[in-house]
Parts: structure tokens; C-alpha cells; sequence
């Protein structure tokens, strides 16, 4: 079986989830593994350096949308 290479992009990614939320791994594996699967990880890379984002909310909305007030619920 062919060995996986990262990316820089996806190491790059990687090093700011852990700038951002180091110590919430289920945080940084959910938001690694959408943006590898669903190849947004240099969109994402941008957005976090281009906005300084440093907090995980602020990369879910990127990501995931806004959930909304019924999502609170």
C-alpha cells in the first residue's frame, strides 16, 4: 500500500488547528479529515491566516456554515 505525503498545505492546516484549539483533538481531526476529504484545505489555510482566526467557532462557521438559532435549541 502506497505511504500517504501530506501536503504542505495540509501540514500548514495542521499547525494552525493546533494553534487554535490545542488541547481539542476531536476539533482538529473533524475540521483535518472535511477539509482533506473535500479538498478545501488551502481555502482554509487563506481564510485562517488571511483573517487571523483564532478561535474554533470562528473555523466551524467557515467550514460548516452558520447553525442558526434552531441548531441551539
Amino acid at each position: 500500500m502506497p505511504e500517504e505525503v501530506i501536503t504542505p498545505a495540509e501540514d500548514r492546516l495542521i499547525k494552525l488547528l493546533h494553534k487554535i484549539a490545542p488541547k481539542d483533538k476531536d476539533f482538529r481531526v473533524l475540521v483535518g479529515l472535511t477539509c482533506f476529504d473535500e479538498g478545501l484545505t488551502e481555502e482554509l489555510v487563506d481564510h485562517i491566516e488571511k483573517n487571523h482566526v483564532t478561535n474554533p467557532e470562528e473555523v466551524e462557521r467557515w467550514l460548516f456554515g452558520d447553525p442558526g438559532p434552531a441548531a441551539e435549541e
